[in-house]
């Protein structure tokens, strides 16, 4: 999400930075709209001024030079105002553009927040993963040691009652053969 706000944010500071330029050629253009204007009026000036000697011979002319004279006068006025239009946008333009190179730099300093904790929580998950192994290893090897132990204890207690029953055996075997020999006896005596 932060590459793709950075991505957007770099995306308006071109267009920005593109409307800024259109702008400034705009100014320019009304600026030279300005001094063409300035110049034509200059002209008409010039014609009004001829015009006024010739006033009693062409007062038509006069007129035409004083209605040209009034319309580049107000084309005059009219680029001025375009070109601080244009000004007025460029300013904002820049502005926008400022706003926006600190939108990215907000959004890359995130992201840079975000991969850091991202990398600490990927450490730490190695570190428990470890931790947890070398658990598990301890564990194993406790339990194959208590298992070698059990069998050991059963091996020992099998062996003892292998012993047990072969004594056991060999007393019952011997008291037999004294029950066989009392019965003998007994049988002789009478």
């Amino acid at each position: 999400a932060a590459a793709a706000e950075r991505d957007r944010l770099a995306a308006d500071l071109a267009t920005a930075d593109a409307d800024r330029e259109a702008l400034t050629h705009r100014a320019a253009e009304a600026e030279a709209e300005r001094d063409r204007a300035a110049e034509r009026a200059d002209r008409a000036e010039a014609d009004l001024g001829r015009t006024r000697i010739e006033y009693d011979r062409a007062a038509d002319a006069l007129a035409a030079a004083t209605a040209e004279a009034e319309r580049a006068a107000g084309e005059l006025a009219s680029a001025r105002a375009e070109a601080e239009g244009a000004r007025a946008d460029l300013a904002a333009a820049a502005a926008e553009r400022d706003r926006l190179a600190a939108d990215l730099s907000r959004t890359t300093a995130d992201r840079d927040r975000a991969l850091a904790e991202l990398e600490r929580a990927r450490r730490t998950a190695e570190e428990d993963r470890e931790r947890a192994r070398a658990d598990l290893e301890r564990h194993r090897a406790e339990a194959e040691r208590a298992l070698a132990d059990a069998k050991e204890a059963a091996a020992q207690r099998l062996a003892a009652v292998d012993d047990a029953r072969s004594q056991a055996v060999h007393r019952a075997e011997r008291a037999e053969a004294q029950l066989d020999d009392a019965l003998a006896d007994l049988r002789r005596l009478r």
